[in-house]
């Protein structure tokens, strides 16, 4: 990881952004952050989120959109990502209804399909995980991450490791890194409370042990490294805490 390689997901400033999305984007900024991914445009349109991007001297590298977008309106989807300037766009979750096996081979194939249209139009495509790929398993025994990875064409699909949550699924996220190197060009880094794990934490603070996760990362040729923290207790100081050791720990 270098400097340039670290962003931030908006879901951590979801409220703010709301309040005013263009006051977020220029503190980031002044902070020092230079790359987001988005969760959402908040009411305004892919120009108009764009143009207060560049105001803040700001670049989107990767969007999170829901899956019902891409069943429902793919040209949109890669409409909204290209006016963006996005390098990526990455499905963030799925609803329990699609996780059985035969759902997920369904669902495997049409990530493909959507990989290779995105692909066409000069982007990247990925999933980001939550614990339940981690901790549920289908009845050969396999997790729902093997399910994805194995049902999706690695030409077209990559994966987005959340390093918290995959913990919080059992597994070491250095380790996955390793077991899918060629397979994930993503990673949050979101750390965990070393008191209570089951909370997130300022990242660099806690307690997952990101020497072996940036090295894997590194080795895997991880794209972007994203901060990110889903209840932040003052967001201000604690997003300026992670890009401050993301900095620290970068080479």
């Amino acid at each position: 990881m270098n400097r340039d390689q670290i962003a931030i997901q908006l879901y951590t400033l979801r409220e703010e952004a709301s309040n005013d999305l263009h006051d977020t984007l220029q503190r980031l900024s002044t902070i020092g952050y230079k790359h987001v991914e988005l969760a959402g445009m908040y009411g305004h349109s892919a120009s108009q989120f764009r143009a207060m991007l560049d105001a803040a001297q700001l670049r989107a590298i990767s969007a999170h959109i829901p899956i019902g977008e891409f069943e429902e309106r793919l040209d949109k989807v890669v409409e909204d990502a290209q006016t963006l300037g996005c390098d990526w766009v990455v499905i963030p979750w799925i609803n329990e209804e699609l996780r059985s096996e035969q759902k997920l081979r369904e669902l495997g194939e049409k990530m493909t399909v959507w990989g290779s249209t995105i692909a066409g139009a000069g982007m990247k495509f990925g999933y980001h995980n939550h614990n339940f790929e981690f901790d549920n398993r289908t009845t050969n025994g396999e997790t729902l991450w093997e399910m994805l990875v194995k049902n999706t064409d690695p030409a077209t699909v990559s994966f987005e490791l959340d390093a918290y949550w995959a913990m919080r699924g059992g597994f070491d996220p250095a380790t996955l890194l390793r077991e899918y190197a060629n397979r994930i060009g993503l990673l949050h880094l979101k750390d965990a409370n070393k008191e209570d794990p089951t909370r997130d934490t300022p990242f660099g603070d806690g307690a997952l042990d990101w020497g072996a996760i940036l090295a894997a990362a590194r080795a895997a040729n991880v794209e972007w490294y994203i901060v990110e923290q889903d209840h932040p207790e003052n967001v201000w100081a604690d997003v300026s805490r992670s890009l401050a050791n993301a900095q620290g720990l970068a080479q």
